[in-house]
């Protein structure tokens, strides 16, 4: 992740340190290289908020620079981040993902699919730990002791959150103690729906 936003500063900024251009030019070499495994992962755990921004400052940097070399490998860094969430129905990722011509029918059709099991709901509430029962589990919990499936859970077993996409989707939250009295406004949902129809890979809906 720092190695995307710091290429991202050094072409912008191009050479902000004062430093002779061949030292530029090193440090973007450096950079590009470093992009390659960009997430980071322990026993299958990974923290979903770095992935979210990497995903994003790799995005800006592929669509911004210029240089075809440059481009080509900050868009194969890319290509192998995506690859890394397969399997995991994120809708979000599915979008990046058609922007650049990767399509994948069954991972696209399990996106979609989880996309439309998220509860029109918006706000916590605690949900039934029966939905849990027979998930086959992971060996490691989580940094916060919570048990994690095996598989990606689908949203509709999974607590509301502000944003989705970077939130585990394997962690066992049945939100006990909630109220109802926090919502989250469902942006990234809807966002994830307008990604996929407008890169394609969403079909609109049918006539009536």
């Amino acid at each position: 992740m720092h190695a995307a936003i710091g290429l991202a500063i050094v072409l912008g900024d191009g050479d902000a340190s004062g430093s002779p251009a061949s030292d530029a030019a090193a440090l973007e070499n450096e950079l590009v290289a470093a992009l390659e495994p960009l997430h980071f992962e322990l026993f299958g755990i990974r923290n979903y908020s770095n992935d979210m921004m990497a995903a994003a400052s790799l995005v800006a940097v592929s669509l911004l620079e210029p240089r075809a070399r440059t481009r080509a490998g900050v868009r194969a860094a890319l290509f192998d981040f995506l690859e890394a969430f397969r399997g995991e129905g994120n809708a979000f990722f599915c979008s990046l993902a058609a922007f650049y011509g990767i399509r994948d029918g069954a991972e696209e059709t399990n996106a979609l699919r989880n996309l439309l099991s998220a509860p029109a709901d918006l706000c916590a509430r605690p949900l039934d730990p029966e939905i849990y029962r027979g998930i086959e589990r992971r060996f490691l919990d989580d940094r916060k002791g919570r048990e994690r499936s095996l598989h990606a859970l689908p949203l509709g077993a999974r607590a509301p959150s502000s944003n989705v996409w970077r939130s585990d989707p394997f962690v066992f939250d049945s939100a006990a103690g909630a109220d109802g009295s926090i919502c989250v406004s469902g942006v990234d949902l809807v966002l994830a729906y307008w990604m996929g129809r407008y890169s394609g890979w969403i079909p609109a809906p049918a006539e009536p």
